[in-house]
């Protein structure tokens, strides 16, 4: 009697798995994040159906995520990459780089620092001034200093802005498997 139980009992779990099907469609990707060995966690949102963010998974994830739908890569601080689609294929990998506020900070300090200085030096190179030629020869050798100076420092700063800011890129590596018709033809008929 209690073998009879536990069947019918295995047999309904079974029949409401059944019916309940995956949490994830069949053509939905396993998705792997990979990131940098030293760099922040990368966090995986998709967007709501009203327009906001959830956590999706954490890096490396390694789990089916819905295909068609928008994500995005996070850190715990900081602002997150530009949204992406994920294809439908059977395995997609999402190298991430998690950027720091701070990048952000420091890059705009220096560019601008470096605009005042480049803008500065111009304005010192090229003013009139006195007709004392020493004078204006070492005010036109310091305006270049400052112009080159202050070109350096918004390359620095636009490179710091860049590279802190946090990217996302996404390499499908496997297309789903082809569905095979259950009609075939075997040479001397068709079989079902």
């Amino acid at each position: 009697m209690q073998t009879q139980r536990r069947a019918l009992g295995t047999a309904v779990l079974g029949l409401a798995l059944t019916l309940a099907g995956p949490a994830w469609a069949d053509d939905d990707p396993v998705v792997h994040v990979r990131f940098p060995a030293g760099t922040l966690l990368p966090y995986l949102d998709q967007q709501t159906a009203g327009g906001s963010w959830e956590l999706a998974c954490r890096a490396p994830c390694d789990q089916p995520l819905a295909a068609g739908r928008r994500y995005r890569i996070r850190g715990r601080t900081g602002h997150p990459s530009e949204s992406f689609l994920l294809p439908r294929t059977a395995h997609v990998n999402v190298d991430a780089s998690v950027g720091t506020p701070a990048a952000t900070v420091f890059g705009s300090v220096f560019a601008v620092t470096g605009g005042v200085a480049l803008v500065g030096g111009l304005a010192l190179a090229v003013w009139p001034g006195d007709s004392d030629s020493d004078a204006r020869g070492g005010r036109v050798v310091v305006g270049i200093g400052s112009m080159i100076v202050g070109a350096i420092s918004v390359g620095v700063g636009l490179l710091v802005w860049h590279f802190g800011d946090t990217h996302a890129a996404v390499t499908p590596l496997a297309p789903l498997p082809q569905a095979k018709s259950s009609i075939q033809w075997t040479g001397t008929g068709i079989v079902f």
